[in-house]
Order: C-alpha cells, then sequence, then structure tokens
C-alpha cells in the first residue's frame, strides 16, 4: 500500500533550532515501506529507491532528502520504519528521486556517549549523519560538515551543509570484460609434466595467439 504525501521541513523558529538555517521547498513524493531491507540507497527500475540501515539503539530515524548542495535544511523528512531486529528502511518515490538525489539521516534515542565518556553512541536530534553504506559522498571535510565543535550533547544544530550522501546507480558502471595475457607473461610454478616414455625430452607446443583470461567482476 503506497500513500502520497507532501512532506516539508520544519519551518519557524522550530526549525531552525534544530535543523539550522536555510530554507528549501519540499516537493510531492510516495512512501512506502520495504518488504525487505537492503543497507544503503538502492534505485529500482519502477522508480522507487529504497533506504535501509542498522541502527538497532535508536528509538527513530528520519530520512533527510535535500534539493541543492550546500543546503543544510532538508527539502524533505521522511520517517522510517523499523523492523523487529534493528534494521530501519522505507521507499520512496516522485519527482527528484533518483540517482544523484543527496541525503542524511537524523536519529534520536538514548546515546552511550557523553562528555566525561565520549567514546560510545550518539543519538541526538541535532545532528546529521552520513550512511555509512553510501557509495557515493560530498566532501566529508571536517569544515565541510561542522560549522562548530560537535559535542556529544549539542542543543543547537552543527551542520555546515555539507558531506550529503549521493544515491548511486551501479547499472551505468562499466560491465566486466576480459585482459588479455601474452604468452611471454605466463608462468607455471608446481607444474608437473609426463612423457609416455622414461628420459623423453619434454617439448611443449608454442601459442600461437595470445590467451584472453576472464577476469571476475568486483
Amino acid at each position: 500500500m503506497y500513500t502520497l504525501l507532501r512532506f516539508t521541513c520544519l519551518a519557524g523558529a522550530l526549525g531552525s533550532a534544530l535543523l539550522g538555517a536555510g530554507a528549501s521547498a519540499a516537493f510531492e513524493i510516495e512512501t512506502a515501506k520495504p518488504s525487505t531491507i537492503d543497507y544503503g540507497a538502492h534505485p529500482r527500475p519502477d522508480g522507487w529507491v529504497d533506504f535501509g540501515l542498522h541502527a538497532p539503539a535508536a528509538e527513530t530515524i528520519d530520512l533527510l532528502l535535500y534539493d541543492a548542495p550546500d543546503a543544510r535544511t532538508p527539502a524533505n523528512t521522511v520517517p522510517m520504519a523499523r523492523s523487529g531486529n534493528g534494521d530501519w528502511g522505507v521507499r520512496v518515490r516522485g519527482p527528484g528521486i533518483g540517482p544523484g538525489l543527496m541525503y542524511l539521516y537524523r536519529a534520536t534515542g538514548r546515546g552511550t556517549a557523553s562528555r566525561q565518556a565520549p567514546f560510545g553512541t550518539v543519538l541526538n536530534g541535532n545532528f546529521v549523519l552520513g550512511d555509512p553504506y553510501a557509495y557515493r559522498t560530498q566532501d566529508v571535510r571536517y569544515s565541510k560538515v561542522f560549522s562548530s565543535t560537535p559535542f556529544v550533547d549539542t542543543v543547537q544544530p552543527v551542520y555546515a551543509g555539507g558531506g550529503k550522501s549521493v544515491v548511486y546507480e551501479h547499472a551505468a558502471d562499466p560491465k566486466p570484460s576480459h585482459v588479455e595475457i601474452r604468452p611471454e607473461d605466463l608462468l607455471c610454478t608446481n607444474c608437473t609434466f609426463r612423457t609416455t616414455r622414461r628420459g623423453s625430452p619434454v617439448s611443449l607446443p608454442k601459442p600461437e595467439a595470445p590467451i584472453s583470461v576472464s577476469r571476475k567482476a568486483d
């Protein structure tokens, strides 16, 4: 079952306090719960893009969709659905949804990190989070992502507008091919040769043409 919704970013003082300065125009999109969750962002042939990640400690996760490379405020905020094993997912379809779409996540919950113990899980809604499974991202240098020091208990937005994850279409990747190896470049190690008569010299035929060896795709 699909739902046609018009998601808009938070407006006014509340939006500025939580998500930072700037405004983006919302656009109409369809959302649905995926039947299975694949980590990362996956464009489908029917126009849907499936988003998924694993975050068992989170209580809520929002998918943030952006319409400009340096936007600090998302054009659309889409709540994600949680499965029983701590996976989160959502399907999105509509104008502007597809390869090249820029996105981030926002997670809330009871994190384990604090000023006294900074090494742990940070689930602060004032942070935006990149997709750990993304194939493409923008520049993730510190100054591009953070506008000020990101303390674990920060109460104001620190997002500088960079470092967004980008939906990537693997169908455009080069297809696996083959490589040609010259006979003189071949090396045989730990080989055993048999002859029909004991003591007879071994004579190996010389290949008349380069040998093609298939290369397995990554």
